[in-house]
C-alpha cells in the first residue's frame, strides 16, 4: 500500500446512526457521497413530480376532454374500419354485377 491514508481508520455513524463503526478513510468518503447523491436524487424526483402535477393541475381543462375524447374515440376506430371495409365489398360487389352484366354498351380498346 503506497498511500498511508488509505489505511486510516475513520468514525462513522453506522447504518441507523446509533453506534460508530471504524472504518477505512476512503469507504468514509464514498459513503457520504453515496449519501448526498441518493438526497440529490431524491430531492429532483421530489421537484419533478410537484412540477408534474402543477402543470397538470394547470391543464386540466385542457386534458379533460382529450381524455374523454380519447376514451370515446379508439372502440370507434373499430367499428368504423368495420363499416369501412363493408362498404368497399358492397362496392366490390356493384362494380363485378355492372361490369358483368353486358347491355350492349361500346367496349373501348386501346390501339396499338
Amino acid at each position: 500500500l503506497s498511500d498511508p491514508s488509505a489505511c486510516e481508520l475513520a468514525v462513522a455513524p453506522d447504518l441507523f446512526g446509533k453506534r460508530l463503526v471504524k472504518m477505512p478513510e476512503s469507504s468514509v468518503r464514498e459513503l457520504r457521497e453515496f449519501q448526498r447523491t441518493s438526497s440529490f436524487v431524491a430531492f429532483m424526483l421530489l421537484v419533478c413530480l410537484g412540477a408534474f402535477l402543477y402543470i397538470i393541475q394547470l391543464l386540466r381543462g385542457v386534458l379533460i376532454p382529450l381524455v374523454w375524447a380519447a376514451f370515446f374515440a379508439l372502440p370507434f376506430c373499430g367499428l368504423i374500419n368495420l363499416i369501412d371495409k363493408t362498404l368497399q365489398q358492397l362496392v366490390r360487389q356493384c362494380r363485378r354485377r355492372a361490369s358483368s352484366s353486358d347491355d350492349g354498351g361500346i367496349n373501348f380498346k386501346a390501339v396499338p
